[in-house]
């Protein structure tokens, strides 16, 4: 997946409102990316709100991941594939 680096800086200072990082729930300390083509949604929830930001770029082979969100609100390492269907 490709994502122009201000695009995905841009994207993140929103969702990073919302993500709880201090949860125990995987998904709540998450942004999840999904893709299709060259439209790429990236998702965050709180377990009460969620969040969608659509974004330009290239889902390419990732069509649907997860990456947990740090403090300092980038994307640290990919937790978790999801295999495409």
């Amino acid at each position: 997946m490709k994502i122009r680096k201000s695009v995905l800086v841009d994207a993140l200072k929103v969702l990073g409102k919302v993500v709880s990082q201090t949860s125990p729930v995987e998904v709540q300390r998450s942004v999840r990316f999904f893709g299709v083509g060259a439209q790429v949604w990236l998702m965050a929830t709180d377990g009460v709100e969620s969040v969608t930001v659509e974004v330009a770029g290239d889902a390419g082979d990732m069509e649907d991941f997860a990456v947990e969100y740090n403090e300092s609100g980038a994307v640290r390492d990919q937790q978790r594939r999801v295999p495409a269907k």
